[in-house]
């Protein structure tokens, strides 16, 4: 069942590296990772029109927004994992935009907040169970469970909230499969010619070639 699978992925995470916490970061981290892969999904007429019409209550962004901006500032965690191996995404995401200034994770808020606004609109036109709310408060409470426990930022703790989410949206134009597919290229080209032809070497393992992943 696809909420099992999210609690075993939240039971089997690794005592070491992934040391529980509570990191409400982690929740905006899936919410803009899922909008990176699915804008072209989000690009329909319909949801556009009903993301402006939550965008016409200030009221309800502003609190939003607030309790947002008092999870990042009181439940921001970084494992010393992230900062010590600089052969994965998060390390130079951690280092270019949250490290650069005290202020930017901050500024990521509304990104958030759109992100999840969009993916909840486009469920909202899903075919499937998606649709009950049932459905989507007990997705969103496994997702939880799974995600803010983390101290340690990592994909793979998105992949299989990503996939649950994906396989349960609404048939999609042919442009937004493609949109989609070249998305999907690009990441992946460009990573396996990371790992491919720009090896490097540690000060600490002269010698030894370390390889760019995900």
């Amino acid at each position: 069942p696809p909420f099992l699978s999210l609690l075993i992925q939240f039971s089997k995470s690794a005592p070491i590296s992934s040391q529980k916490c509570v990191s409400f970061l982690i929740s905006g981290f899936l919410s803009s990772f899922t909008a990176c892969f699915s804008w072209p999904h989000f690009l329909t007429y319909q949801r556009i029109s009903r993301v402006v019409k939550h965008m016409c209550r200030p009221w309800l962004l502003l609190l939003a927004a607030s309790l947002m901006f008092i999870a990042i500032n009181k439940t921001t965690f970084v494992h010393p994992f992230l900062l010590a191996d600089n052969r994965h995404y998060p390390f130079y995401i951690w280092r270019l935009v949250f490290l650069s200034h005290p202020a930017n994770k901050y500024l990521l808020i509304p990104v958030y907040i759109l992100s999840f606004i969009f993916i909840h609109q486009t469920l909202r036109d899903s075919y499937t169970i998606a649709r009950s709310p049932v459905w989507l408060v007990l997705f969103w409470l496994c997702v939880a469970l799974s995600t803010i426990p983390q101290r340690l930022v990592e994909f793979r703790y998105f992949i299989v909230p990503y996939l649950l989410l994906r396989l349960h949206y609404p048939p999609s134009h042919t442009l937004a499969l493609l949109g989609e597919l070249l998305t999907y290229a690009v990441v992946n080209i460009g990573t396996f010619y990371l790992f491919a032809y720009k090896p490097f070497s540690w000060s600490s393992e002269p010698g030894v070639q370390q390889r760019f992943m995900w």
